[in-house]
């Protein structure tokens, strides 16, 4: 998840999505069931042990960065369904509502 390397990674080192998020070179879209998903991976204890630097205010500082350098979609439609990957929809779901060009996962 694009998401747990860029919180994850030394300060000195911008993931490249993020890059081409703060550059301007791509609108990062959110939407409420991503950042939930977001914020459940990176305080998961399994993610916390592999990533000590992931403490409960790094997470919240990170969650504050995302929100301000994307663009939130509130109240996302559903208008995909994968019933195979059921609980994916919703990233489908906002890459269809916000009409994205690259779905990066």
């Amino acid at each position: 998840m694009v998401f747990l390397r860029a919180a994850a990674a030394r300060p000195d080192r911008i993931h490249t999505t993020f890059r081409a998020v703060r550059d301007g070179r791509v609108t990062l879209c959110l939407g409420t069931d991503l950042l939930t998903e977001v914020r459940d991976v990176l305080n998961r204890d399994a993610v916390r042990a592999k990533f000590p630097s992931l403490t409960v205010e790094a997470v919240e500082v990170f969650i504050a960065s995302v929100l301000a350098q994307g663009k939130m979609f509130d109240s996302v439609p559903q208008a995909f369904n994968w019933p195979e990957h059921p609980d994916d929809n919703h990233l489908f779901d906002l890459g269809i509502y916000a009409k994205a060009k690259y779905l990066v996962t």
